[in-house]
């Protein structure tokens, strides 16, 4: 998906990309700056116990939690009234997309989400022929836009109103480095988990926000401080199961850059803070050996096996 916006004399050069995880490849020169669809974040806007945005960024990835999938994400917190808009977002899988628009990492000016840039939009906004931004209950949603009666071009809108201040930095330079076919397989898993989560994650949004609500009158009926007993606890809570799940997706990482030869991939794993387990289909069951070495250096092999060319291997993390 893209849409150019026409520029004023003093911006000629800058063209303006809405970008999808389905954007088609493209041809231009331009800088350009690049509104992300809301299929390449994730957004939340929660009621917190803490006063700026730094200290909501810290509980940011414990509040996605079985939200969303498993992998090595960037986040941001922005003060909204009494609010915080939170966004968790994979460096890798924006790359990738700005990639295969065949866009080069050089052209990138700005990077912003569409949660900003479409705040102040009273009507759908159509991208292309098929769909269109909706703001919903202020949250920007992409939509089929045959479900809209009523939109207006997005170009015509985003020509109409300045950027906001939200910019985002991505470490696009790093994420062109990552394997393919390691983002592949990251991508694959990262479907199957949204699918998994999507019931628990709307049990638990509706959970959290009753929780936070009654934690908000507490402090309102006894006048409680932010620096109280009780909001320190909770604090402290959330940042320690931030902790493991850090260290949970560390193992991932470590496990997704095993070295495979063309060919050999993993076909089941189970993993949790303590220990792993993996089944990975091989090319030449020699390779086994070399695999099991590069496994040795961040854990100990409690199991290794192989047959029909698959390795059995378990171990438990130092």
């Amino acid at each position: 998906m893209k849409f150019p916006i026409k520029q004023s004399k003093k911006s000629t050069k800058t063209a303006l990309i809405f970008l999808d995880k389905n954007s088609k490849a493209m041809q231009s020169e331009k800088k350009v700056d690049i509104i992300l669809s809301p299929s390449l974040y994730w957004f939340r806007e929660e009621l917190l116990p803490v006063k700026g945005a730094s200290q909501a960024k810290k509980l940011a990835p414990s509040l996605f939690d079985a939200v969303i999938p498993e992998g090595t994400y960037s986040y941001l917190a922005q003060k909204n009234g009494d609010t915080f808009w939170l966004f968790a977002f994979n460096d890798a899988e924006i790359a990738k997309a700005i990639s295969n628009a065949g866009l080069r990492v050089n052209q990138i000016q700005n990077i912003y989400f569409a949660q900003n840039e479409c705040e102040k939009a009273d009507k759908a906004l159509k991208v292309n022929e098929n769909f269109a931004l909706v703001n919903n209950e202020g949250t920007i949603s992409l939509l089929p836009l045959r479900y809209i009666a009523e939109s207006m071009d997005a170009q015509t809108f985003f020509e109409m109103h300045k950027r906001s201040k939200h910019k985002i930095s991505i470490n696009l330079f790093q994420n062109t480095l990552v394997d393919e076919k390691q983002l592949n397989r990251l991508i694959a898993i990262a479907i199957v988990f949204i699918f998994i989560y999507l019931g628990a994650y709307l049990m638990q949004q509706q959970q959290f926000k009753k929780v936070l609500t009654q934690q908000h009158a507490l402090n309102e009926s006894y006048q409680l401080p932010q620096t109280s007993f009780q909001l320190k606890g909770l604090i402290k809570a959330l940042e320690s199961k931030q902790k493991r799940q850090l260290s949970l997706r560390s193992h991932l990482k470590k496990l997704f850059k095993l070295s495979l030869k063309k060919g050999e991939y993993i076909k089941k794993f189970d993993v949790n803070i303590k220990k792993y387990t993996l089944e990975i289909v091989l090319k030449d069951a020699k390779h086994a050996e070399g695999i099991k070495t590069q496994l040795q250096k961040s854990s100990k092999i409690t199991s290794a096996k192989v047959k029909k060319k698959i390795f059995y291997v378990s171990g438990t993390y130092e």
